[in-house]
């Protein structure tokens, strides 16, 4: 029990459930980005999850999901899993709430030089009565007769030792309720923690991390205690000291059954706990030494559940666990490999110590930060007071964060990319769980001192409320996601373009996940197969997943997607079986191929939709007004991605991207091969065509427009290369020219319009790059300075609402390179 005062309680008690309603308020309605699809897919189909499985989490998803499904909570199981993990985040907040706490009381303990009188008079007595116990013995031994000395009976004994590990117990763990000071800075601590960036976003959506969170700072709380309180005389472990040792061994395997990463923090609190209080639990605690090995293996069993989900074959999960070989596989992440974050092939790099030290240093930036720069010096004082107080239980956290930190980050081989530094950051959550409790007990010495400063505890518990509420209000607006759909909106976009019985191959994290979800959770669209393209390159696919993917059951062309596997088969291969085939659907992939094999290069992508429809080299081109018919029905529901927050290296960053590389890939499209298919003399009919087609093109050049950052860098996301808007600009000068054949003279000067407006566009990306000498800069400025359509040889400079190309008069002639100066100035 905390030494806590009742209205501290309350507060404790109060805390859980008023973190739980802002994350509610903030959290997905629908699927998230990251894991988020696959972990929820993954409890609607109660599959294995990618190594190293999440067992435990799979479990209590399920279970819950049912729960709330029965009692009506939610419209969707993305919602449900929402709400539960954001109740774990809460939780997790709590967990490390109460770590600070016992850290501070274990700060403010009092040590054995100052153990009250009457301990000390226990003490004394025991040693008396041990002492007259041995001389009556080795009286009655040695023969001699004589007045057996007054005490020293084993129940006397007993009695007092009782009385002494009572009061013991008493003075190391239960000391007076810790100040106000103390206690309301804890809570700051504990309110930053909850609400800053690293650990709010992912409890707005299923993740592994909250539950991972709250199972470190249990197991951080259950070593210190164990850790604070003292042994008994004898050195033996008192009976709290026991029951925490086998608690801590099965949060140990609970621990493991959700993240591997804790394993770091196992790794020091078991080195802790077995040489604490001078090796009691090796040495003379043996049967409670097997407890907790027992209760260690029983925390790893949820990971058997994973056995009989495997042998239940269930739909897309991950890995072979039928065998011990393929559980130990899965368990220590071969596929990925066992001590890095990414393999070289997928998006890993080779890590060096320069690389080391930035990731660290960009850890400690990263805390600072998010902890309002007050992280860090708070940690420092509480280092310093845990040293100086010779505090050992204290300092074993302060131990198993830094070597966490240390080790985390020289096993993480991902790139410094935004996205990669996001990724990165959510594994340096369980350091921030001790980083930020540590933090807490540094900023209660703190605000003892400040007491006199700023009108006593009152001033300071003001203080730090208002630290809580600034690190609430400075990252809601970012935080808030209750409003963002575009998960599961491009998940369904991509299913409804699609036509009956289509296969549909995903590749990339995005693409595999949002499907996942839609398919196994919501299933709009039970006639698709959807196949993910990196699990089919993994040996165990075909024998436990064929069956759930009738579409290419008997065209599955070898074990395995592997190029340079002598039993595998490249994509070439598995197209030939499954593309323009009789009695075969058409085939559709969203995202690229498989890194490594080239061989499908020689089949045609056509981007239809978000997927692109495969076709064999050797097919007839498709009838680009049919593709035009087409390509407009996927673009109806696409003009709400205008409205999405795209912070760089977020999943909805990725997520604007893939609609802006459809839109860019369709219109250009239409670019290319409308210019093809004119000719003077086709009837009106065929130029009516022509002209739905360059409408159509135009559409999805709008909505190019609206996605892309015109301002970005040339490596910042939503950027895109200036010819774009030039082919934008043929596209509507050719449709202006078409009407203008048809004698539709309003027509014609509205595509003038629009292709001065994207010729706008790329003359300014020109002049911000200094780069007007350039071919198609000059030529289109040229025809911009005249005011002249080239495709119909109409002039509308000086014409009313075509003012735009009136701050670019002259920009051609040889004067321009002054007038370039003149607007870089400007």
């Amino acid at each position: 029990m905390l030494p806590l005062t009742p209205p501290q309680r309350i507060i404790l008690l109060c805390f859980p459930p008023a973190i739980l309603a802002v994350y509610a308020i903030t959290m997905f309605k629908t699927v998230g980005g990251g894991d988020s699809g696959e972990i929820v897919a993954s409890a609607c189909a109660q599959a294995p999850s990618h190594p190293p499985g999440y067992p435990l989490l799979l479990m209590l998803n399920g279970i819950f999901m049912k729960f709330a499904e029965s009692i009506n909570l939610g419209d969707t199981p993305a919602y449900r899993a929402n709400i539960f993990n954001a109740m774990l985040g809460a939780a997790a907040a709590t967990g490390c709430l109460v770590l600070s706490l016992l850290l501070v009381m274990t700060g403010n303990a009092k040590d054995p030089q100052s153990i009250s009188k009457h301990s000390l008079g226990l003490l004394e007595e025991v040693e008396n009565l041990e002492a007259l116990d041995s001389i009556n013995k080795g009286g009655n031994k040695g023969g001699k007769r004589g007045k057996k000395m007054k005490g020293g009976s084993n129940k006397e004994v007993k009695d007092v030792k009782d009385n002494l590990q009572a009061t013991t117990t008493t003075i190391s763990h239960l000391e007076e309720p810790l100040p106000d000071t103390q206690f309301f800075a804890c809570l700051c601590a504990a309110t930053c923690f909850a609400f800053s960036k690293g650990i709010w976003e992912y409890c707005t959506q299923a993740e592994v991390f909250p539950l991972n969170n709250l199972l470190c700072s249990i197991l951080l709380s259950t070593t210190l205690c164990f850790l604070h309180i003292s042994p008994l005389p004898s050195g033996l472990l008192t009976g709290k000291q026991k029951r925490l040792a086998v608690f801590g061994g099965f949060v140990c395997g609970l621990c493991i059954c959700n993240q591997h990463t804790s394993s770091i923090y196992i790794f020091v609190c078991v080195l802790s706990v077995a040489n604490g209080h001078e090796m009691a639990l090796l040495n003379r605690e043996r049967k409670t030494l097997i407890f907790t090995a027992v209760a260690t293996i029983g925390g790893l069993m949820p990971y058997y559940y994973l056995v009989i989900r495997a042998n239940a074959h269930a739909v897309d999960g991950w890995g072979d666990q039928r065998t011990l070989r393929g559980i130990l596989r899965h368990f220590l992440r071969e596929e990925y490999g066992t001590f890095v974050l990414a393999s070289e092939w997928e998006s890993g790099e080779e890590q060096t110590g320069d690389k080391f030290i930035r990731r660290c240093s960009l850890f400690l930036t990263t805390f600072s930060s998010e902890s309002l720069h007050i992280g860090i010096p708070s940690l420092v004082v509480f280092l310093y007071y845990a040293v100086t107080h010779k505090n050992n239980a204290a300092q074993t956290i302060f131990m198993a964060y830094v070597f966490y930190t240390l080790f985390f980050n020289y096993l993480a081989n991902l790139t410094f990319s935004q996205l990669h530094v996001n990724i990165l950051g959510r594994m340096w959550q369980q350091s921030t769980v001790a980083g930020f409790a540590m933090s807490g007990a540094g900023l209660g010495k703190i605000g003892l001192k400040l007491e006199g400063k700023l009108g006593g505890k009152f001033g300071v518990t003001a203080l730090f409320a208002l630290l809580g509420l600034i690190q609430i209000q400075r990252n809601y607006g970012e935080m808030d996601r209750s409003y963002v759909t575009v998960f599961s909106e491009y998940a369904t976009n991509v299913l409804n373009n699609l036509p009956p019985n289509a296969t549909l191959m995903t590749n990339d994290d995005m693409n595999c996940n949002t499907l996942h979800y839609m398919v196994r959770c919501e299933n709009p669209r039970p006639d698709v197969n959807v196949l993910k393209i990196p699990l089919i390159t993994y040996d165990w696919w075909k024998p436990m997943q064929i069956e759930h993917f009738p579409n290419v059951k008997g065209s599955f062309p070898g074990r395995r997607h592997h190029p340079f596997d002598k039993d595998g088969f490249n994509m070439k291969e598995f197209l030939d079986v499954n593309v323009g085939v009789s009695g075969k659907p058409e085939l559709y992939v969203l995202g690229d191929w498989k890194k490594g094999d080239k061989s499908q290069d020689v089949y045609k992508k056509i981007p239809v939709g978000l997927a692109d429809l495969i076709v064999r080299p050797e097919s007839v081109e498709m009838d680009l007004y049919e593709y035009a018919k087409m390509l407009e029905v996927n673009l109806v529901d696409y003009d709400d991605t205008r409205n999405i927050v795209t912070t760089p290296g977020s999943w909805e960053t990725v997520m604007s991207v893939k609609y802006q590389n459809f839109y860019l890939l369709s219109s250009h499209h239409i670019a290319t091969k409308i210019q093809t298919t004119l000719s003077p003399s086709d009837p009106p009919e065929k130029k009516k065509q022509q002209i739905y087609v360059c409408q159509v093109g135009l559409k999805a050049y709008n909505l190019l427009l609206n996605i892309t950052d015109l301002k970005a860098g040339p490596e910042d996301d939503l950027s895109l290369q200036r010819s774009a808007w030039r082919n934008a600009g043929v596209v509507s000068g050719i449709l202006g020219n078409l009407h203008k054949s048809l004698n539709d003279t309003e027509s014609s000067t509205d595509g003038a319009l629009e292709m001065f407006k994207f010729w706008d566009v790329f003359i300014e990306s020109c002049l911000s790059e200094e780069d007007m000498e350039e071919r198609d800069c000059r030529e289109i400025a040229m025809f911009v300075d005249h005011g002249v359509n080239p495709y119909s040889n109409e002039k509308f400079k000086g014409k009313e609402g075509f003012e735009i190309i009136k701050k670019y008069d002259g920009l051609h002639d040889s004067t321009y390179k002054k007038k370039i100066n003149t607007r870089r100035k400007d």
